[in-house]
């Protein structure tokens, strides 16, 4: 048996003690990492939008509004996921997390050390204003999502939106197709994409984009639920079949017990007869074994 080499079982050792830091260092940023990405960066781009932050509204919702004018340049050429880097900077301005550790980016990341901001003006017009600009910047973040098929990212960047505008239709049809595009999306996927239509009909009635995606989906519902009942019905069928089967087979097996059983017996009572035939000849072979001496003499 060839000796396990040192070496292999010194790194099986290092590997064990890196996964043993990754799942401590995990546990302990477990909230920041159950953020989507554009609320991750908040962090990321703390220190190099700090300078503006510390401006007034108007110069930040410009400096704001400036970046998001980047992202759709870079939209609009096709580079999604620059697009996308680009509105998270731009939220970034209003939106960010803090940390207490200034090298955290060598230091690491841990929950304790964070705090989380976001900033609604200090007037109400500005508040309006921010609101409007982030609400904007969460739907060109999903638009950018849907592209790059991150699903799960475009959603919460729809409900960030409805959070801020529950009367957001574009939010409710983006998040719509977000339920229903994916080729795992089932069926309570897309009752779910129906509601949301249905809300955005109700707040735009004259929206015929939304009325014909809601016309859709209802239809894929309906093909579904009959796909469904399909299914059910073959399944119960050849349940059905299956456990008849089972029963004939099993009546035909105690048929075939209940035959052999009655041979057996039969057999056996034969037998007793042909032992009592036997003994009777046994004793006629006694009655004609005469000793053909004695007979001689006789004669």
């Amino acid at each position: 048996m060839a000796e396990e080499s040192p070496l292999g079982s010194l790194n099986d050792a290092f590997q064990a003690a890196v996964n043993i830091k990754s799942a401590i260092v995990a546990e302990k940023r477990k909230n920041f990492e159950s953020k989507p990405r554009f609320i991750q960066a908040g962090l990321y781009y703390w220190q190099k939008y700090q300078e503006v932050r510390e401006k007034s509204i108007p110069e930040r919702l410009q400096a704001s509004r400036a970046l998001k004018e980047e992202g759709t340049e870079l939209f609009r050429q096709g580079d999604f996921e620059k697009g996308c880097f680009k509105y998270e900077e731009a939220l970034t301005i209003f939106r960010y997390i803090t940390s207490t550790v200034q090298n955290w980016k060598t230091e690491g990341i841990e929950d304790q050390d964070l705090s989380y901001f976001e900033e609604t003006g200090s007037t109400e017009s500005e508040g309006v204003e921010i609101k409007e600009l982030k609400s904007s910047i969460y739907l060109n973040i999903a638009a950018c999502c849907l592209k790059i098929k991150d699903w799960k990212m475009a959603k919460s960047a729809c409900d960030e939106t409805l959070l801020l505008d529950p009367n957001n239709v574009k939010a409710y049809y983006r998040r719509s197709r977000v339920r229903t595009i994916p080729a795992s999306a089932e069926i309570e996927d897309f009752k779910l994409a129906l509601e949301d239509l249905e809300r955005a009909c109700d707040i735009e009635p004259e929206n015929t984009d939304v009325a014909t995606e809601r016309d859709r989906v209802k239809h894929e519902i309906e093909k579904q639920t009959q796909r469904r009942k399909k299914t059910f019905q073959k399944i119960l069928t050849e349940t059905v079949k299956a456990n008849k089967k089972e029963q004939e087979e099993e009546e035909e097996t105690k048929k075939a017990n209940k035959k052999g059983d009655v041979k057996k017996t039969r057999d056996g009572e034969g037998n007793s007869g042909d032992d009592k035939n036997e003994e009777d000849d046994d004793e006629n072979d006694d009655d004609e074994d005469v000793d053909p001496i004695e007979t001689e003499k006789e004669e």
